[in-house]
């Protein structure tokens, strides 16, 4: 209002209207939802990915990891740089910018998930198996996805056909993935029997039958890997503590360790037969089982 002497003059509605405009303007602006603070919640996601995409250039694990987690706190607003790396020169920059698009689950039927199609036919392995991985994770409903994940069945990279198998019985229950998952548990490659054990370990109780098949007839390196994604499975793996049992006694000790380890993370619905493996003349099965209680 504008004061002259000892009189007062009303200021006009216009300049009300004005006024209160400006106000709510300012006040949207300094809100924590407002535009300064979304502008500034995407710049912070874009540094981080270029530490991302930094820390990848150079495979330095520790940052990447650092700065994946980062990511994965700020969640959706991160997804558009790191779409943007994606389309990176660098392998190992478009496979950390997948690996944390799944941490951060990107919304289904968007670019996101085209540009994830897309990378199925990467030249990188790794950019391969992180996007089977991922759309997986994504449980999107888009039917073309299914048909791009089958070639990779094939694929001439062991880890690779794990993912694309764990997707595809994510996505529609592929009466295949669990046998094909149990064949790669036995491969030379142990990344690539680490893989398949920790995607049979997520399917779950599906896969404790042909696991419990594994445990009983599998060369050495299967039996292992079987018992270790028992032990990731945990209490829903109960119906294994028969087939664990003799494990125990095995003469290799990375099928015994992991026959034990399944057996603990199993947990009470393993005591009885723990108990009674006690009362054998069998002294590792003996301290296993011990270990395993």
């Amino acid at each position: 209002m504008k004061l002259t002497g000892n009189t007062t003059t009303a200021p006009s509605p216009g300049l009300l209207v004005m006024a209160g405009g400006l106000c709510w303007f300012a006040g949207l602006l300094l809100t924590p939802g407002g535009p300064v603070a979304v502008a500034d919640e995407l710049q912070h996601a874009r540094q981080v990915v270029g530490q991302l995409v930094a820390a990848s250039r150079i495979y330095d694990q520790r940052e990447m990891s650092r700065a994946s987690d980062q990511l994965a706190t700020i969640g959706k607003p991160a997804v558009p740089a790191l779409m943007q790396a994606l389309d990176d020169v660098d392998g190992n920059v478009r496979w950390q910018a997948i690996v944390t698009l799944g941490r951060i689950g990107v919304p289904h039927a968007t670019v996101a998930t085209r540009k994830l199609i897309e990378a199925l036919d990467d030249i990188d392995p790794d950019v391969r198996t992180s996007a089977a991985d991922t759309l997986g994770q994504l449980h999107t409903g888009n039917p073309a996805v299914q048909g791009a994940l089958r070639p990779l069945t094939e694929d001439p990279h062991g880890q690779v056909r794990a993912a694309a198998w764990w997707a595809l019985w994510q996505l529609g229950k592929n009466r295949q993935a669990t046998a094909q998952l149990v064949k790669l548990l036995g491969d030379k490659d142990w990344m690539v029997s680490q893989a398949a054990s920790k995607y049979l370990s997520q399917i779950g109780p599906p896969a404790v039958a042909p696991l419990i098949a594994t445990l009983q007839n599998a060369p050495h390196r299967g039996q292992a890997a079987a018992a270790e994604a028992l032990a990731q499975m945990g209490v829903s793996a109960h119906p294994a503590v028969t087939a664990l049992i003799p494990l125990l006694n095995h003469d290799k000790p990375a099928v015994a360790t992991a026959a034990s380890r399944a057996l603990g993370q199993i947990g009470p619905a393993a005591i009885p037969a723990l108990i009674k493996e006690l009362q054998q003349d069998r002294r590792q099965s003996r301290l296993l089982s011990i270990k395993s209680m």
